[in-house]
């Protein structure tokens, strides 16, 4: 996924095992990356559910390099929130229909309330 200003995101999508019942978006944690919570989205897919997730700015497969890791650049903590609002609306664009909701780690639930609506 592209941001706003042209980051490339890394994002990723874990299938559903048999027919969907909902769709769950995945948030990691501050210093962390969302293959951290490859054992929750197993058992997410395994109850039927499409998993989206992505390695927020400075993090994970999103760094331009380890010396940016927690690094959020240019535009900081309000471009994270757009682009969590912009997997959403994928989410939601790919999977129209299904029960949507979001699980987020650590501070996640404060960045979900501050912008990230259901």
């Amino acid at each position: 996924m592209s941001s706003l200003f042209g980051l490339r995101i890394a994002c990723a999508l874990w299938d559903s095992r048999s027919p969907v019942r909902g769709v769950v978006q995945v948030a990691h944690g501050m210093g962390e990356h969302i293959g951290r919570y490859l054992g929750t989205i197993e058992v997410l897919v395994s109850a039927c559910l499409t998993v989206y997730g992505n390695d927020h700015r400075g993090h994970g497969r999103t760094a331009p390099d380890a010396q940016h890791f927690g690094n959020f650049g240019e535009g900081g903590f309000d471009l994270l929130v757009e682009d969590m609002v912009r997997l959403s609306r994928i989410a939601k664009e790919e999977t129209p229909g299904l029960p949507f909701r979001r699980l987020g780690i650590f501070d996640e639930t404060r960045r979900g309330r501050r912008g990230v609506r259901g």
